[in-house]
């Protein structure tokens, strides 16, 4: 009994892999498109934050400039 569990689960394994090399080219265009979206996402949530401190360092300057204090 032990035995054909064994083959069993090799057979299933082999069909796990078989299905895995079939679709390799799509599972790593996918993840690789998943993973450049998530890069670019982040780049522009950076860039977003990088304007907005810029703007405040400008804006601070400005009211130093006028004699304003911050907040």
């Amino acid at each position: 009994a032990g035995s054909s569990v064994a083959a069993g689960a090799a057979l299933a394994i082999s069909v796990v892999v078989a299905r895995i090399a079939r679709h390799r080219e799509r599972l790593i265009t996918t993840v690789g498109r998943t993973l450049l979206r998530e890069r670019a996402r982040r780049l522009a949530a950076e860039s977003a934050l990088r304007r907005e401190r810029e703007m405040r360092v400008a804006l601070e300057a400005r009211l130093r400039e006028t004699g304003t204090s911050s907040v």
